[in-house]
Parts: structure tokens; C-alpha cells; sequence
């Protein structure tokens, strides 16, 4: 997990178990490195309309279970405003492409992060009815 501060981070529940979000900046991460950017979206990245960050999905299961270990990461995704050919997205302006946290949470990465979060609970032996949840 990263030692920074996230640029934002929010705490969400899922089937009964609450989960912290949290985005940090993917320094190692450029748009040199992904040859499917357009010109356009290479130019905001350079005038700072978004980046490039990290998401890690933690469980918070109370002070009783030690969560570390238990989380899922991804990093590369791309957050901010982008351009777009399409006319509308997210609630973007005509030609934007809105990516916050909002559309992290509910779309795209969390919702599969969730799952494989259960799954690194489960291989550590977190008992999902000793929470009073089902398995």
C-alpha cells in the first residue's frame, strides 16, 4: 500500500461489509507509456485536466481483524477529464470524458476489486458469518 496521502478516498458498503476507496497518484504511470492515447488526451494530460492514479480497496472489518493483507490494488487508470469523440459521457460537457470517483466506485475498477477483495479475505480466514454476514 502506498505511505502517501490519497488524492481522495471515500468508504463505501457492499453485501453488508464496508470498504475504504482511496486514489493516489501513480507516479510511474505516462501517457508515453500507452500507445492508445490520441494527441488530444496527451495534451490534457499535460495541461493537468488528469492523471494517472492508483486504487486500493481496503475492507474495514473493526479493530478485532487485522485487514492488512486483505486489499486489492490497481493502478494505470486514468482520472480526470478527458477528450471524446462522443457527445455525451458521465456528465461530461460536449467532448469530455468525466472520470472521478463516483464512476471509480460504481463502473470501473471497484466493483471487481470487491470480489477479489472477499477472496484475500477468505484465503486469510476471515469467517464472513462470524461478521453476521452470509458466505
Amino acid at each position: 500500500m502506498p505511505s502517501d496521502m490519497p488524492l481522495d478516498s471515500t468508504t463505501i458498503e457492499r453485501d453488508g461489509i464496508r470498504y475504504r476507496v482511496s486514489i493516489y497518484r501513480d507516479e510511474d504511470s505516462s501517457p508515453q507509456d500507452d500507445e492508445g492515447l490520441s494527441p488530444s488526451d496527451k495534451k490534457a494530460f499535460r495541461d493537468g485536466l488528469w492523471r494517472y492514479v492508483g486504487v486500493v480497496v481496503t475492507p474495514e472489518l473493526g479493530t478485532q481483524i487485522d485487514a492488512s493483507g486483505m486489499h486489492d490494488s490497481i493502478w494505470r487508470v486514468e482520472y480526470g477529464v478527458l477528450p471524446a469523440e462522443t457527445t455525451e459521457w458521465q456528465g461530461g460537457k460536449h467532448g469530455e470524458i468525466v472520470i472521478g470517483m463516483d464512476y471509480i466506485v460504481n463502473t470501473h475498477p471497484v466493483p471487481d476489486m470487491i470480489g477479489e477483495v472477499r477472496e484475500n479475505m477468505r484465503q486469510m480466514g476471515v469467517k464472513l458469518a462470524s461478521l453476521g454476514l452470509a458466505g
